[in-house]
This record gives structure tokens, sequence and C-alpha cells, in this order.
């Protein structure tokens, strides 16, 4: 006998693996969804969160490297992007992990706000 809700998630998950592809992800994958999922709609609005979030981190990152004049501040604001890069990508796979495991999760602060965003 077929399990009805087991091929359900297992179909949504299948449609959801590239949710968490960075930049580009959460946009294919509402595309392909058109918002008939809640798993993957949760994982939608989290993925866009995410990647909104690190972008405007990004913006404000790159205008205070090119205010600053001296050496020690570019290096450490490199040095910082770099680090926003490292955080985003294991957010991702973090992300992604959990979409292949058949979770629901909430990263910390991102998740509030993805929370409230309609899609």
């Amino acid at each position: 006998m077929i399990n009805i809700g087991k091929t359900k998630k297992i179909i949504s998950t299948a449609k959801s693996k590239i949710v968490y592809l960075p930049f580009v992800g959460w946009f294919i994958t509402l595309i392909a969804n058109r918002g008939d999922d809640d798993f993957i709609v949760s994982h939608i609005k989290q993925s866009f969160a995410l990647a909104l979030g690190f972008t405007i981190c990004l913006i404000a990152l790159g205008f205070l490297l090119t205010l600053t004049r001296h050496g020690i501040l570019k290096l450490t604001f490199v040095t910082i992007i770099y680090l926003a890069y490292l955080l985003y990508f294991a957010m991702s796979v973090i992300g992604t992990r959990a979409v292949l495991r058949g979770k629901k999760i909430e990263f910390p602060v991102i998740g509030s706000y993805a929370a409230r965003l309609n899609i």
C-alpha cells in the first residue's frame, strides 16, 4: 500500500533540493513550486531572507570599505566580507541538509523576518 503523505513529502523534498542554491535557488524553486506546499514555501522564504540579508550586508561593508583610507581598516573590512561569505555558504549548507532530511528549520534572526513574508 502506498503512503500518500510520505509520497508527497518525497516529491516536495525533490522539488526543493535547490532552494538554498546561493542567490538564485529561492527564485527557481518559487517558480517551480507556485506555493503548493508549506514545507517548500517556508524554505523559500528563509532562502530569500538569507540572500537579501547577505546582499544588504555586503553592500554596506563594500560602502564602508570605499570610505576607509587606512590599510588596517581595509584589511579588516575585507576579512569581514570573506567571513560573511563563509557564513552565507555555511547557512546554505545547513538549509540544504534540512531540506534533504525533510525538516523545517528556522535560522536565528532571519527566520523571524522570513515568517513575515507573504509568498
